[in-house]
Order: structure tokens, then C-alpha cells, then sequence
């Protein structure tokens, strides 16, 4: 055999061994339970409404509102951040406000909630008397 085709030949086994090697150990990101995605800071995208027989509707949010954010902690506390030029009160939630989640659910101050976390969006909606309401979120 010829040197050259040697040299490749183990070049090519050497790269084959590699590319299997890097497939074999790359690991895939697991996916976050929502104990784990809620923690970050969180835009309010959207707040929709609907009363029993109607459409879905879309309340305005102020500019203060919207650029506002909210941090869920991981030790379970809501915190509400203020864009500059807005105060503590344009906020949803005001002051240091307690949490858990609990699979599709979560707890806000002793309140229960339907919780949906998909990447980047989260919603959180509830039902009284007739209305549904939606708070969409979006992780910044």
C-alpha cells in the first residue's frame, strides 16, 4: 500500500471516530419543568377578557405596563420592576408577592391559576363569574 492512501485512509477513520464520538456525547437540552421555566423576567405581552357568550377581547395596557418587569425568583417571590418613569402602582402585582407552581398551576399570594409555559411565552388565566381572564407574558 502506498503511504498517501495510508495516510488518508486513517485521516478519514480518525474523522469518522470524532463525528461519532461528538454525536454520540452531545446532549440534548432537557426540557424545563415549569417550576423551573416561570424563573426569569417577565414582560406583560398582552391581558385578554372574555365574558360567557362573547369574543375574546383585549384590554390596552399602558406604556408603563408593558415595559415593565416582573421577576419570579426561584425562591418563590414575585418581583415587580418599573420601567424609568413609572411607579410601584402601574404594576400587576405590587411589592414582593409569594408564588409556587404546581404542574399547570400556580399560586399567587393563596390565589390559584391555570399556568401555560411554551419557550418564551407564559399564561397565566382564570374564570369568575362568567369572565375568563389571560395575562401573557413574554421571557426577556
Amino acid at each position: 500500500m502506498k503511504p498517501q492512501i495510508t495516510i488518508r485512509r486513517n485521516i478519514s477513520l480518525l474523522l469518522i471516530l470524532l463525528m461519532s464520538f461528538s454525536l454520540i456525547h452531545c446532549k440534548k437540552d432537557k426540557d424545563l419543568t415549569p417550576e423551573e421555566a416561570i424563573v426569569g423576567n417577565w414582560k406583560l405581552k398582552g391581558l385578554y377578557y372574555k365574558e360567557d357568550g362573547e369574543r375574546e377581547q383585549e384590554e390596552e395596557l399602558s406604556s408603563c405596563t408593558k415595559s415593565s418587569t416582573y421577576i419570579f425568583d426561584e425562591d418563590g417571590y414575585i418581583s415587580f420592576r418599573p420601567s424609568s418613569g413609572c411607579d410601584d402602582g402601574d404594576g400587576i402585582f405590587t411589592g414582593d408577592v409569594s408564588y409556587e407552581v404546581n404542574g399547570n398551576s400556580i399560586t399567587i399570594d393563596r390565589e390559584t391559576f391555570d399556568l401555560e409555559i411554551s419557550g418564551s411565552n407564559m399564561t397565566i388565566s382564570f374564570s369568575d363569574n362568567d369572565v375568563t381572564i389571560r395575562l401573557v407574558f413574554v421571557k426577556k
